[in-house]
């Protein structure tokens, strides 16, 4: 299900970046003939959270990735889309502490409060968890913590938590 949502929307957007890139506006040149003008494709569409997620990615050669989008982070972790302006997000399930990253820029001050007390529950629901099944697990966890700076708030459940924390301060 995963790989056909990924498939079609790689097909959505390769299909716009063509019908893009074959549209074109005439204009005249100077000598009265017609010049055809390609419309130029802004890649800096990125958001900085996009931006920091796909340097995490290349930096600590993560591989096995899985997206996780803006509308599908309240059922997950209890984060309504409305207090969401961005978001950068991740799980893996490769390891014995998988990565899970959860990066999020906040509409405001009271969103970034919402969101800080969801990944604190998240937080609490994976020492729980983890204490009762591997103490080495356990302890990489108790290092993780809710980051908040401005209205970004992030949660790295990961071995390269700090790794991860220096790619993003870089960035915000």
């Amino acid at each position: 299900m995963i790989f056909l949502k990924k498939f079609s929307l790689f097909l959505t957007i390769f299909l716009i970046c063509l019908v893009l890139c074959s549209c074109g506006v005439q204009t005249t040149a100077p000598d009265g003939g017609e010049v055809q003008e390609k419309i130029q494709i802004d890649e800096t569409d990125k958001t900085v959270l996009e931006t920091v997620r796909d340097e995490i990615l290349d930096e600590l050669a993560i591989e096995d990735a899985m997206f996780i989008e803006t509308e599908n982070l309240n059922s997950l972790y209890g984060i309504e889309e409305g207090v969401i302006k961005s978001s950068g997000c991740f799980v893996t399930m490769s390891g014995t502490f998988p990565h899970e990253i959860i990066m999020v820029e906040a509409v405001d001050n009271n969103a970034v409060d919402t969101i800080v007390t969801s990944l604190e529950k998240k937080l609490s629901e994976v020492l729980i968890q983890s204490k009762s099944y591997d103490a080495k697990n356990y302890e990489l966890a108790q290092q993780c913590k809710v980051y908040t700076k401005g209205n970004y708030v992030t949660l790295f459940l990961s071995p390269d938590h700090a790794k991860m924390q220096t790619i993003l301060e870089k960035y915000i």
